[in-house]
């Protein structure tokens, strides 16, 4: 349902399909990408259960990244 909310939101922004530009697009690509970052941990900690295991392989993951 928020997805259709935020498509519908963005829709009446940029107003209409024919004005869809490049930062419509990436906006839309941003919260894909986002929606599968907050879902994918959910996911992984029903399997694993090891939650501070999780994170702090999340935040040396981003540590170690140039």
């Amino acid at each position: 349902m928020a997805a259709g909310l935020a498509l519908a939101g963005v829709y009446l922004l940029c107003g209409g399909v024919n004005t869809f530009g490049q930062g419509d697009l990436a906006a839309l690509v941003s919260t894909l990408i986002y929606v599968v970052w907050m879902l994918d941990p959910g996911r992984h900690l029903q399997v694993f259960g090891q939650p501070v295991l999780t994170a702090s392989f999340q935040f040396w993951w981003r540590a170690a990244s140039p």
